[in-house]
């Protein structure tokens, strides 16, 4: 799998997760958020997953996966 699958798919068993979290469950402890931020935002434009908060230490991005609309 690649990273960019590995945060789709931890989003969808874990969701609420910052960068930081994502980072260092797919990569290891440790990890740099620097190597999920690609993948977290890509599948946020896309509209794979969603993106939520101001970012930054008070209130960093926390993803969330798409919610179907019954």
């Amino acid at each position: 799998m690649s990273v960019r699958e590995d945060v789709e798919d931890l989003v969808h068993r874990r969701s609420g997760l910052t960068e930081v979290e994502i980072a260092e469950e797919i990569l290891g402890p440790g990890a740099r958020q620097q190597r999920v931020n690609p993948s977290c935002r890509g599948l946020s434009e896309e509209g794979r997953i969603e993106r939520r908060g101001q970012g930054g230490r008070g209130d960093p991005f926390r993803y969330y996966p798409i919610r179907e609309e019954l």
